[in-house]
């Protein structure tokens, strides 16, 4: 059953669908040869692969252009909340466009604050594809929308909205009258919605690695439908016992179903209570499942439901800490308050250093000890604030929200200390796992001698060679790259964005992880290069601001000459001569990144004016013909890479920063094959993702690196 569950899970994530044919044939083979359960995988995988491919067709494809579509449409959930807008994902019920059928649900922006769930849009949308940016250790738009079933993105334009009259709009609006921050937790841990969560208290609680706690997930629907089975037990325990068993499954089923629908069904709710549904019905005929059997029959029926599941990382997140509970259960019972620690001791240590290995989460130490502490108050916290939002004790409510700003408080001053907020090294994260998984192994097995053993192995392994590489980042229509030397990382520009609103700074911020000291040098001041710069200075100071252009004003000035040396590699500026050049495009700074050997040239948006002025400097370098990568000036727009330039500079290969399907042209087909004929190869961010140049191993893609189906 275990490897059934994860060949069906993990079907999604293969690169290409699987022969529908051959798994037909595999199916008839195995039946004829008196294979049932290879037959029946077989015929499980295939139907597994025909809904998968069916479900991914539905996707808007990433060139289909901007429709205006009129229709009718319900707020299925309240996404985030950007100020004066709010993103919302709506279910459409009718529209005049073609490809959009009803029951279609897409992502949509309102320029209206007070929307929320159940609410009624009619009127007109520009709905439009989504565009997947492809970064290691990003975040992929078009998987997130196929795990919850969105098939493209949409900006509201005109119509009316009618209130929704359901249960949830009362309660969320006597919710609203309650004080901060005590509200914004409530709605988060009570409605699964974090858009009242002011910065402040959310980047606390992010700091502490407990993001994943701001909603309602399994362990919150399983203490509530806990509670329900005990106290039901008790009310109806004059009745026959068979017939109370009946009972309180149909209790749970239907108190549990209710609850998977407020949640909008999510991964791990939906997983809770099935679970609690298959072990209380199956209980109330005579049979007693334990709790792996339990989770495997669920993760397969929810697989099966929704086959694109496997997508999301909420799944395996609350498959995997239930499937480690069953462990410890099964390698000693958990009972008790011993047992209670002991499991939350493994949680806090091979789970956290799991999921920062695997899915690129960043725990401090502080948050290694707050899971210690704030996941066993989670049940009695929800609890309280429950009943207080049904008895609309508003004067507890203010007392509470006290308490609540007082552990903030306690939690902002703990921050202050750097041995809390620094982040745990990876090898240190890995030593703490070991430790926790020996902490609970039989004691039969030397713990001692297994545990010295991997302190050795840890110690004599040999150190990594560091990284020498550039990786030019995938941001869109902008552009962003970034060198890696060691521990030492230079930026070079930081993508688009607007200030307040939105920015590109979460593509970037991976390679940004673990540097020791971080260099920017921005080439000049258009929002497309120079986006993120706001939200990089809030979350690390840089250790040095070098800026072109308008940027000279508010950082020291970039000018030719300029140089700086990092483990043999070396950083040039090779133009502008002086801080007053116009046009902004010619003030741009074009740097030269070389060692020894190798070179490659990032010219910003240099004109041809520019150029002309970095092939003298090229040859003053005898750098002529001697570039592996250019960075192609301004996207490949016609007024960067003149054909003498192309000519005489003798790339081997050039990478042009672009956006998919953007407004304004790039890059211009003249421009690429011009490039063709001075015998470079060309990359293209929006069709290659973030590209990775490795001094001395050349450059790669990385949805060539990892491609996906979607």
């Amino acid at each position: 059953m275990l490897f059934v569950v994860l060949i069906v899970s993990a079907l999604p994530w293969l690169p290409t669908p699987l022969s529908i044919q051959g798994l037909g044939l595999l199916a008839i083979a195995a039946g004829l040869s008196r294979c049932p359960w290879i037959a029946a995988i077989a015929l499980c995988v295939m139907c597994q692969e025909l809904r998968i491919s069916a479900a991914i067709s539905q996707l808007w494809p990433p060139d289909t252009p901007a429709q205006l579509c009129q229709g009718r449409a319900v707020v299925r959930a309240v996404d985030t909340l950007q100020p004066p807008e709010t993103v919302v994902v709506v279910t459409w019920q009718s529209s005049d466009c073609a490809r959009l059928r009803p029951g279609d649900q897409t992502r949509v922006r309102i320029p209206f604050l007070d929307v929320q769930r159940g609410d009624v849009l009619q009127g007109v949308v520009s709905v439009r594809p989504l565009i997947a940016l492809s970064n290691p250790g990003g975040w992929d738009a078009r998987r997130g929308a196929l795990t919850h079933g969105i098939v493209a993105q949409g900006q509201w334009r005109a119509g009316s909205i009618e209130p929704s009259t359901e249960l949830r709009r009362a309660l969320r609006e006597r919710l609203e009258a309650w004080p901060q921050p005590l509200g914004g937790l409530a709605l988060a841990l009570l409605f699964g919605e974090r858009v009242a969560l002011s910065k402040q208290l959310y980047d606390q609680v992010s700091i502490m690695g407990l993001a994943h706690l701001l909603a309602i997930s399994g362990l919150h629907v399983g203490l509530v439908l806990g509670a329900v089975w005990w106290v039901s037990g008790r009310v109806l325990r004059g009745c026959h016992p068979r017939h109370r068993l009946f009972l309180q499954t149909a209790i749970i089923s239907v108190l549990g179903l209710a609850l998977a629908d407020w949640t909008q069904w999510s991964a791990s709710v939906s997983r809770a209570v099935g679970m609690l549904i298959i072990a209380a019905g199956l209980r109330s005929v005579g049979w007693r499942v334990d709790l792996m059997t339990s989770l495997l029959w669920t993760a397969l029926v929810m697989v099966l439901w929704t086959p694109l599941l496997g997508l999301s990382s909420g799944y395996w997140m609350s498959v995997i800490a239930v499937a480690t509970i069953a462990w410890l259960h099964g390698i000693s019972p958990l009972k008790g308050l011993r047992g209670v620690l002991r499991m939350q001791w493994v949680f806090s240590t091979t789970l956290n250093a799991s999921l920062s290995m695997a899915l690129g989460f960043v725990f401090p130490w502080l948050g290694l000890l707050s899971n210690l502490v704030v996941v066993p108050l989670l049940g009695p916290l929800l609890v309280g604030l429950a009943g207080l939002l049904i008895s609309d004790a508003t004067a507890w409510a203010t007392l509470l929200n006290q308490g609540v700003r007082a552990a903030f408080d306690g939690v902002e001053w703990l921050q202050t200390h750097a041995l809390l907020r620094q982040v745990v090294a990876t090898e240190v994260l890995l030593l703490i796992a070991v430790f926790g998984v020996l902490s609970v192994l039989p004691a039969c097995v030397p713990r001692a001698f297994c545990g010295m053993g991997c302190v050795l192995v840890c110690l004599l392994w040999p150190p990594r060679m560091p990284l020498r590489q550039l990786q030019v980042v995938d941001v869109g229509q902008g552009s962003a790259a970034v060198l890696q030397v060691g521990a030492s990382r230079w930026v070079f520009d930081l993508g688009p964005g607007q200030p307040g609103r939105w920015d590109r700074y979460t593509e970037i911020a991976p390679v940004l992880s673990g540097a020791k000291d971080v260099h920017v040098l921005l080439s000049h001041g258009d929002l497309d290069h120079v986006g993120a710069f706001e939200p990089l200075r809030r979350e690390r100071v840089p250790d040095s601001v070098v800026g072109g252009g308008r940027m000279s004003e508010r950082a020291m000035p970039c000018l030719a000459g300029q140089v700086w040396a990092v483990d043999g590699i070396t950083v040039e500026v090779l133009w502008p001569d002086r801080i007053n050049h116009a046009p902004e495009n010619r003030a741009s700074c074009v740097v030269l990144v070389s060692d020894q050997v190798h070179a490659v040239l990032l010219m910003g948006d240099a004109d041809w004016f520019a150029e002309a002025q970095t092939v003298r400097a090229l040859a003053a370098r005898d750098r002529l013909g001697a570039i592996d990568v250019v960075i192609a000036s301004h996207h490949g727009a016609r007024d960067g890479s003149n054909p003498s330039f192309q000519a005489v500079l003798g790339a081997e290969a050039v990478v042009i920063s672009v956006g998919a399907t953007n407004r304004f042209g790039h890059p211009n087909t003249a421009v690429i094959e011009g490039w063709q004929r001075a015998g470079a190869r060309v990359y293209r961010t929006d069709r290659d993702g973030a590209l990775t140049y490795r001094f001395g191993k050349g450059l790669q893609g990385f949805r060539e690196r990892s491609p996906s189906r979607w």
